[in-house]
């Protein structure tokens, strides 16, 4: 994301304003409380995925990131930010300190790395990015249905 600059609507503000709507109308569609807007760019957005990487290899990834993800729109408290982090593991049955310790380690740092370049090789650009058979991109969350769709249809050769 840093390295394509893809920061979508911050510092223009025509964008912005219609963004940050357009998220209010599609978390109120699937029946999501949001209070927006919320803190974006995230500061600490490297952390909360090295702890999701944790979390991943724990098994308790899932509950990690809605956690993470509901008290950022409906607290106001940013992924991988502190209070954000500790609530999000004790919800997930895990102990902050030991798993930020996991995560700041080597071997998760490596990981996130190879992760990074697995998405650069695929030529993942934003979130969410759904890849189908492989080498398919899909990207957005109205994408889900096509990329579903997609997955059905027998593997064809780029």
């Amino acid at each position: 994301m840093r390295e394509m600059d893809n920061i979508p609507f911050v510092g223009k503000s025509a964008k912005e304003k219609y963004m940050w709507r357009d998220l209010q109308r599609r978390a109120e569609r699937y029946g999501i409380p949001a209070n927006l807007p919320i803190e974006y760019p995230l500061k600490h957005f490297d952390l909360a995925n090295r702890v999701a990487i944790v979390a991943q290899q724990e098994g308790c990834c899932s509950q990690y990131a809605r956690t993470t993800y509901q008290l950022w729109f409906q607290e106001g408290l940013p992924a991988g930010k502190e209070g954000n982090l500790d609530e999000s593991l004790r919800m997930a049955d895990q102990q902050p300190d030991r798993v930020l310790k996991i995560a700041n380690s080597y071997s998760i740092n490596h990981a996130y790395e190879d992760a990074t370049s697995r998405a650069r090789t695929l030529g993942i650009f934003g979130s969410p990015t759904f890849v189908v058979h492989g080498h398919e991109l899909f990207w957005g969350d109205d994408r889900l249905e096509d990329a579903l769709d997609y997955s059905c249809r027998p593997m064809t050769k780029l």
